[in-house]
């Protein structure tokens, strides 16, 4: 009787450690970042990001075909899944890592943004039925030097998301994944991508819309402020007037 007591009671140990080691493998939410030329940036944030994130949440990071040693770096860094995309199309990559995906929500990362440490709390806002996605708002340029007029610049974009009722992709989109496959993802176009999905997930349901910022870099402004300015405020009213997203690519390359 001893022997079968002892048995039982070690069969209930090791169910209970098995379904704890279960429990904990279960992964909620998937980061997914796409990632294209990114080697002076990528190491660190993804260093970053590990020092925020638990367990139960997975990083994958999506190359489109990096020419640097973006690839080699998400590679060598733990706990980091890569996923390799045929062409350099961020709507693509983030398409191809939602799939892969294995969390029940999905948020999508920029390569060159932070998260507040405080992220996790958002994320599970939309966790209830009241929501159905949401997104973060910004801070630009805070761990780089700007002169006076760049300072007033980085500020502005911290407005645009605060006013905006149509999040963009660098406030890192967060949304259920039951909701992100029956819209279909992201629309394959080379520019608005992210404005495109925004407006179909708002007609989807109620968006959380976080005080928590997400911390982006500057470094796409610095060339020409002017004309940042002018893309920022005229893009998305051609692709709302219907402008084909081919053509606001090609405008905006020349621009650049």
């Amino acid at each position: 009787m001893d022997i079968e007591k002892d048995f039982i009671l070690d069969y209930i140990l090791l169910y209970k450690k098995s379904t704890l080691y279960l429990c904990e493998m279960k992964i909620n939410i998937s980061i997914i970042i796409p990632v294209y030329n990114e080697e002076n940036i990528l190491k660190d944030n993804l260093f970053y990001l590990r020092s925020i994130i638990t367990s139960d949440v997975e990083v994958i990071v999506v190359d489109g075909g990096s020419m640097d040693h973006s690839r080699d770096i998400a590679a060598k860094i733990a706990k980091v899944r890569l996923l390799v995309s045929d062409l350099p199309s961020r709507s693509l990559q983030m398409n191809l890592g939602a799939k892969s995906a294995k969390g029940d929500i999905l948020l999508f990362l920029h390569a060159d943004a932070r998260l507040s440490p405080d992220w996790r709390q958002a994320v599970e806002k939309i966790k209830h039925a009241d929501y159905v996605g949401g997104a973060f708002r910004i801070t630009c340029g805070t761990r780089e030097k700007l002169n006076f007029w760049h300072r007033i610049f980085a500020q502005i974009t911290t407005w645009r998301s605060i006013s905006s009722r149509i999040p963009y992709g660098d406030q890192a989109i967060f949304v259920r994944r039951s909701i992100f496959q029956p819209l279909g993802g992201f629309d394959e176009m080379p520019i608005m991508e992210d404005y495109a999905f925004s407006k179909k997930l708002i007609k989807a349901g109620k968006i959380y819309y976080s005080p928590l910022k997400v911390d982006v870099s500057y470094r796409r402004f610095k060339a020409n402020l002017l004309l940042a300015a002018l893309l920022m405020c005229l893009l998305p009213r051609l692709y709302d007037l219907g402008v084909h997203p081919e053509k606001l690519a090609k405008f905006y390359k020349n621009l650049r």
